[in-house]
C-alpha cells in the first residue's frame, strides 16, 4: 500500500526514536512543506511498514538521501556493514516520493506525499516514471549482486573437495554424502557487494551449489560444523536449486521426482526412495522451482516432501508454511504433498530427515509411497462375509502397487471361498496378488513381483501365510487349516499352476536374465562396443535385488590415488611384482557378483584370498563386497555344505557366497563344481518340496591355509579355483580403522564404478584376470602334498580283505611314484619311502598293520581316479 501525509491541522507528529537526524522536527508544524518535513514523514511510512533503519551512515553522511538513487542501510541495532539489509529511493521535488525495503523479511512498499488523486497528470506522469526508474535501478543492482555471488560462487567450488561422511554435519545426522555435495578445502575470500568488506568462506564447511534449470552455477550454501547454514549475498535463489540423484535420461517420460525445503530433508527423501530429488531452499521457493521443474520434466509426477511447521503461524494468519507453500504449489503444477506426522508433544520435529531419524528409513518410503501410490478405498458394499464366485476367473480393479512389505497386510474384501481347498485358496491368492501388482510370476519355487526396481520374492510364511489365514477362515468360524505344513506345499504348487494357466509363469524365468547391474538410478548394462548405459528399471530386466549406490559413467574405472579404496588396494599389495593384475582381478570380483556374470564367463572360478598372516587387508576386502550388495544377496555358505540339499536351497537367488574362513572339512569336488559352474541344483526348504534351480553366485572365500577336497585336488578342481595371495602385513601406521565400512559410506560412487569397470571387463574378456602369483599358487596347491593327493584320490579304506589280498607297503609306494612321475611332479617332490609311509599315516580314515611281518594298509589302490567333471569342455564352449 501507499503511505500518504494525511495530519490534520496543528496536528505534531511524534519524533522516531530511532531518527537523530531529525529530532529537531519534533515541534515543526505537520503541514509544513519544508524537505525536512517530507523526509520525516518518509522515515515514518517506513517504520509504520517494519522497516527500522538505522539513519547513521558508514561514510559520516546520515540516511536517508533523496537524491532518486537505490540506496542501502543498516537494520537498526545492526552495525556490520554486512547486514545492510535496507534498501530505498526517495525524491522531494513535486510530488515527493519514495520505495523502500527490507531484504530480510521480504516487506517493501512505497510512499508519497500526495494521493494519486490529487496529482496534476504531469505529477503522476513523473511519479510514474520515477517509479519505473526505481525499479530499473533495483534490477540492475540484483543483476550486479547476482553475477557477483555466481562469480564468487565458482571461487569457492574450485577450493572444494567431495564431502566426507565424517562431515560433523553429516556425521550427527547420520547422511550419506551423495554427489555433489562439496566440502572447502581451505578460507576463501570474496567480494559481492563493492561497498561491504570482503567476506571469508570458512575451511571445512559444506558447500552446496545452487544451480538454474539450465545447470549454471549461480551460488553456494555454506552449512557449518554446527548445522549454521548462509548463503553468498546476492544469491538469485528464486526458481534455482540444487539436485540429488540421476536426471532421467529421457526427459519427457513419466517417473517421480520429489521436492523438499532443506537440503537434509531432500537428502533423506533420495536416500529413502532413491527419486530425483530437489532442494529448493526454503518454503517460498517451492512455487518457482517446481514451476522450473515442470518445465524441464513436463510428465514427471511432482511430490513435495514438505516440512510440517505446524506451530509455526504465517503472516496471513494461517498456519504451517511448510505444508501450506507446498499445497500451493502442487496446486499450480499438479503436484502431490507429503509430509510426516508428529505427537504434539514433539514440537522440536517437522521434516523427513527428524521422521528418518526417529522411525528409520522404511518409515519416509512408507508415508511418500502412501501418496504415490495411495491404497483404493473401501468398497462401502463389500463385507468379508459376501460371496463371489471364484471358480471362474474374476475382474479385479485395477489398484496400484504396493510394496512387498505390504502383501500381507493386502486387503481380502470381495472374496470369499466356498471351500477350503487348496485350488480355491491359491486362486484367491493369485487374484489378489495380481490386483495389487502389474507384474508376477512363479519361478526357482516361489512367487515373484516386480515392484519399482526389481522383482521381489513373495515369502510362503511371513507374506502369503496371512493372507491365506485371512481367506481360509472365511466365513467366520471355520476352522484355519491353511497353515499346517502340508497344505501350504500344496497351495504354493496350486499358485504355480494357477501362474501357468495364465502364463504368468515360466520354467527359468531369472535364468535367462541379462547380464546388468540394477542400481538406484536404473539398470547399469554395456552395449557392444562396452559404452555404459543406464536404462531405466523394467521387469524384463529380470533383477532380484537393486544396489543401493548410484552409477555416474563419467566417473574413473581405477580409484584416485587420494580416495581410501585406493589406500585398500595398494596396500594390501604393496611390493607385488602383479599388484596392477591384482587389482584388477578385485574389481572383477565386485563386478561378477553384483553383474551376475559369476557363472555366465566363459571360465567360472571360485576366488580364495589366502594370507598366512594377520592384518593383510583380505577381510577388509571381503566386507566392500559384502557391503556392496544389498541386505540379502550375499550369504555365507561353507563350501562343505554344498552337498546338503538343506543347505544349498540358500544359494537361490543370491548374487554372492563370501565366506571368512573355510574350515578344516575336506570339500565334496563334485557339489563344489556344480555350485560354481552354476549348473542346476536341487534344494529342498524344511516342510517345502525340492526345487530345481540354477545358482548365480560368485564363491569368495578367505583362508589361511589350502582347503582340501575330498576326490583331491584333480584336473576339474583345479580349473575351478582362483587364489588371490595377500603377502603383506599392512603397518600399524598404515592401517585406517574400519576403512571398508567409511569407503562404502563416503565413496559409495567410486567403489561402484570400480566394480562396474570389472564386470565391463568381465563382459568383454570372458574371463578374469590371472595374476603371475595365482598361476603359481594354483601350481603349488596342487603339488603342496602329493601322498594325501594320492590318497585321496587312489586309495579307497575298506574292512574286508580284497580279493587280491592287503598291498604291501612297497606296493603302495610303487604306486604312488608312477603317478606322480606321469603327472610331472619333478624327483624333488616325490618324497622317499619312509616319508611317504609317515605323511600317509595322517590321512584320515585309514587304518595300518603288520600282519605276517609284512606292512599293510587297510585299504584298496583303485586303478582309475575320481574322472574330471564331463561338463567342462561343454561350458567353456558356451
Amino acid at each position: 500500500m501507499d503511505h500518504f501525509n494525511e495530519s490534520p491541522s496543528g496536528e505534531q507528529h511524534p519524533v522516531a526514536e530511532d531518527v537523530a537526524s531529525v529530532s529537531s522536527l519534533q515541534n515543526a508544524n505537520a503541514r509544513q512543506s519544508s524537505d525536512e518535513q517530507k523526509i520525516f514523514e518518509f522515515l515514518d511510512a517506513m517504520r509504520s511498514a517494519g522497516v527500522h533503519m538505522d539513519t547513521a551512515n558508514s561514510r559520516g553522511a546520515s540516511h536517508p538521501i533523496a537524491d532518486g538513487k537505490v540506496h542501502r542501510a543498516n537494520a537498526q541495532g545492526k552495525k556490520k556493514a554486512r547486514n545492510q539489509h535496507v534498501w530505498y529511493v526517495l525524491h522531494l521535488d513535486t510530488p515527493a516520493s519514495g520505495a523502500f525495503g527490507d531484504l530480510q523479511t521480504g516487506v517493501q512498499d512505497t510512499w508519497t506525499e500526495k494521493r494519486p488523486s490529487s496529482m496534476t497528470p504531469a505529477e503522476r506522469a513523473a511519479l510514474k516514471q520515477r517509479m519505473a526508474d526505481t525499479q530499473r535501478q533495483r534490477e540492475e543492482e540484483r543483476a550486479a549482486l547476482n553475477a557477483a555471488a555466481a562469480a564468487a560462487a565458482g571461487l569457492i567450488m574450485a577450493s572444494t573437495d567431495k564431502a566426507p561422511a565424517s562431515h560433523p554435519y553429516l556425521a550427527k545426522k547420520g547422511l550419506p554424502p551423495f554427489p555433489g555435495l562439496r566440502r572447502l578445502k581451505q578460507n576463501v575470500k570474496y567480494v559481492v557487494d563493492p561497498e561491504e568488506d570482503p567476506r571469508t568462506a570458512r575451511a571445512g564447511s559444506l558447500v552446496v551449489p545452487l544451480y538454474t534449470p539450465g545447470a549454471e552455477l549461480v551460488s553456494v550454501q555454506l552449512i557449518g560444523d554446527d548445522g549454521t547454514k548462509r548463503f553468498l549475498k546476492g544469491t538469485a535463489k528464486e526458481g534455482n536449486y540444487h539436485p540429488i540423484g540421476k536426471r532421467p535420461e529421457d526427459p519427457g517420460a513419466e517417473f517421480p521426482i520429489a521436492i523438499a525445503e532443506g537440503y537434509s530433508t531432500a537428502a533423506r527423501v533420495h536416500q529413502a526412495t532413491g527419486y530425483l530429488t530437489i532442494t529448493a531452499f526454503d518454503a517460498g521457493n517451492l512455487g518457482p522451482v517446481s514451476e522450473a521443474i515442470r518445465a524441464k520434466y513436463p510428465n514427471a509426477r511432482i511430490l513435495f516432501a514438505a516440512d510440517n511447521d505446524r506451530l509455526v503461524k504465517m503472516p496471513d494468519g494461517r498456519f504451517n508454511p511448510g505444508v501450506t507453500k507446498a499445497k500451493d504449489a502442487a496446486e499450480a503444477v499438479g503436484g502431490l504433498v507429503a509430509y510426516p506426522e508428529f505427537d504434539d508433544a514433539e514440537i522440536d520435529l517437522t521434516d523427513f530427515d527428524d521422521l528418518a531419524r526417529k522411525s528409520g528409513l522404511d518409515a519416509v518410503r512408507d508415508v511418500i509411497d502412501a501418496v504415490l501410490n495411495p491404497k483404493p478405498p473401501a468398497d462401502e458394499n463389500s463385507t468379508l462375509g459376501r460371496r463371489l464366485e471364484v471358480d471362474r476367473r474374476v475382474e479385479m480393479p485395477a489398484f496400484a502397487p504396493r510394496t512387498p512389505s505390504e502383501i500381507r497386510n493386502l486387503s481380502v474384501a470381495g472374496l470369499e471361498l466356498e471351500s477350503a481347498s487348496a485350488t480355491h485358496l491359491a486362486r484367491n491368492i493369485v487374484n489378489v496378488l495380481r490386483r495389487n501388482f502389474a507384474d508376477i510370476i512363479f519361478d526357482e519355487g516361489s512367487v515373484y513381483v516386480f515392484h519399482g526396481t526389481h522383482w521381489h520374492r513373495v515369502d510362503d510364511k511371513r507374506d502369503l501365510g496371512p493372507l491365506i489365514s485371512e481367506l481360509d477362515g472365511q466365513p467366520a468360524g471355520r476352522r484355519s487349516i491353511a497353515m499346517g505344513p502340508k497344505l501350504r506345499k500344496d497351495i504354493v504348487a496350486e499358485i504355480e499352476i494357477e501362474l501357468l494357466k495364465s502364463r504368468d509363469s515360466e520354467g527359468g524365468f531369472f535364468e535367462r536374465a541379462p547380464v546388468g547391474i540394477c542400481v538406484a538410478n536404473g539398470f547399469v548394462r554395456f552395449d557392444a562396443s562396452g559404452v555404459v548405459l543406464v536404462p531405466r528399471h523394467a521387469p524384463d530386466q529380470r533383477a532380484r535385488w537393486t544396489l543401493s549406490a548410484h552409477c555416474d559413467p563419467s566417473l574413473p574405472e581405477l580409484p584416485l590415488a587420494d580416495t581410501l579404496l585406493h589406500r585398500l588396494l595398494s596396500g594390501a599389495f604393496k611390493g607385488d611384482d602383479d599388484a596392477e593384475a591384482k587389482i584388477s582381478l578385485i574389481g572383477e570380483m565386485l563386478g561378477a557378483a553384483i553383474s551376475g556374470q559369476a557363472t555366465r564367463i566363459t571360465n567360472p572360478l571360485a576366488l580364495f584370498l589366502i594370507g598366512e598372516t594377520a592384518e593383510n587387508g583380505k577381510s577388509q576386502i571381503l566386507a566392500l563386497l559384502r557391503a556392496l550388495l544389498p541386505p540379502g544377496a550375499a550369504i555365507s555358505l561353507a563350501p562343505t555344505y554344498f552337498a546338503d540339499e538343506k543347505h544349498r536351497v540358500r544359494l537361490i537367488g543370491c548374487l554372492a557366497n563370501v565366506v571368512d574362513e573355510v574350515d578344516g572339512k575336506a570339500i565334496d569336488s563334485a557339489e563344489f563344481k556344480k555350485a560354481v559352474l552354476g549348473e542346476r541344483i536341487v534344494g529342498r526348504d524344511v516342510y517345502s518340496p525340492a526345487v530345481e534351480f540354477t545358482p548365480k553366485a560368485l564363491h569368495t572365500f578367505s583362508c589361511n591355509a589350502l582347503p582340501r577336497f575330498t576326490n583331491g585336488f584333480d584336473r576339474g578342481i583345479r580349473r575351478r579355483v582362483l587364489p588371490i595371495s595377500f603377502n603383506r602385513t599392512i603397518p600399524a601406521g598404515e592401517r585406517i580403522p574400519q576403512i571398508a565400512a567409511r569407503i562404502v559410506a563416503e565413496e559409495a560412487p567410486a567403489l561402484l564404478s570400480f566394480a562396474v569397470a570389472g564386470a565391463l571387463r568381465l563382459s568383454r574378456n570372458g574371463k578374469f584376470t590371472l595374476p603371475p602369483s595365482s598361476a603359481d599358487r594354483i601350481a603349488e596347491w596342487g603339488r603342496a602334498d602329493p601322498v594325501k593327493e594320492w590318497a585321496a584320490r587312489f586309495l579307497m579304506p575298506i574292512t574286508k580283505k580284497p580279493l587280491g589280498g592287503w598291498p604291501r607297503r612297497l606296493e603302495v609306494y610303487a604306486a604312488f611314484r608312477a603317478w606322480a612321475l606321469a603327472e610331472g611332479f619333478s624327483h624333488s617332490k616325490i618324497v622317499e619311502p619312509d616319508a611317504f609311509w609317515s605323511t600317509l599315516k595322517t590321512v584320515p580314515d585309514l587304518r595300518f598293520a603288520t600282519i605276517n611281518g609284512y606292512a599293510v594298509v587297510y585299504a584298496e589302490i583303485s586303478s582309475e581316479p575320481a574322472t574330471d567333471d564331463g561338463n567342462y569342455e561343454d561350458h567353456e564352449k558356451r
